[in-house]
């Protein structure tokens, strides 16, 4: 199962619930989010990659409605594992801020079967930037000429050596 949530950063605290740091500066930054909300693979059925499919199909979607960046919570429960840790690695996704007591926050009272009794366990935000990173090198290289050079002159580019037509 997988629960896909696209929206803008005005809805980021009621979707995310992120304290004042540099990921959400990060999200805050962004036009369009991609929120992985759910993802959930049947105990028979893990360990055959249909997790990684679903994040495959996430991605493709974030991209295809112009997200900025996808971003999920992971829980990191009180025994040390994060769930989805390694799914979220293989989409090329980076750990971020650790949030103790934040399942708690959000559904207070929650029982946890990790936590006897209330729920301690932590959420890790992960995320992944959608936006192309292209440097002014590599700008100049793609951009197609529009003119034409005369025989022996000197044409540059940023961060290359100039070169003779």
């Amino acid at each position: 199962m997988l629960v896909l949530k696209v929206f803008g950063p005005e809805v980021e605290h009621e979707e995310l619930r992120l304290p004042d740091c540099s990921e959400r500066d990060l999200v805050l930054s962004c036009e369009r989010i991609a929120f992985i909300d759910a993802l959930a693979v049947s105990s028979d059925h893990q360990g055959r990659g249909i997790g990684t499919v679903l994040c495959d199909r996430a991605l493709e979607i974030a991209r295809d409605r112009g997200c900025d960046i996808i971003c999920a919570m992971a829980s990191k429960y009180v025994t040390g594992v994060t769930n989805a840790e390694g799914v979220f690695r293989r989409m090329g996704m980076t750990a971020g801020i650790e949030l103790k007591g934040y399942w708690d926050m959000l559904v207070p009272g929650i029982s946890c079967r990790y936590c006897e009794g209330s729920c301690r366990c932590s959420g890790v935000f992960w995320y992944l930037s959608l936006r192309p990173a292209i440097s002014a090198s590599r700008r100049c290289q793609r951009r197609p000429l529009r003119f034409r050079l005369r025989s022996g002159s000197r044409v540059s580019c940023p961060d290359t050596a100039s070169s003779r037509v």
